[in-house]
């Protein structure tokens, strides 16, 4: 019933996933707002060449978001 109701954010999130290929809280916030949800904060607009989004490469000290799943 709820995913049903909220269809739209679903929607939402899974646009913002496809585009960014991450979501981040902002982007939660956003789009349980109503709101579009903005890129994700080490998002860069452009490439060097001009070309679509891309996310911003990773430089020393950057913290990593998660680790792999440990092996069992």
């Amino acid at each position: 019933d709820i995913l049903t109701r909220e269809l739209d954010k679903l929607h939402k999130m899974a646009d913002a996933l496809i585009k960014f290929e991450t979501i981040d809280e902002g982007q939660i916030k956003d789009i349980m707002e109503g709101r579009e949800p903005r890129p994700p904060a080490d998002w860069e607009d452009r490439d060097s060449a001009g070309n679509e989004p891309k996310p911003r490469e990773r430089r020393e000290g950057d913290s990593p978001t998660g680790r792999p799943a440990p092996q069992h």
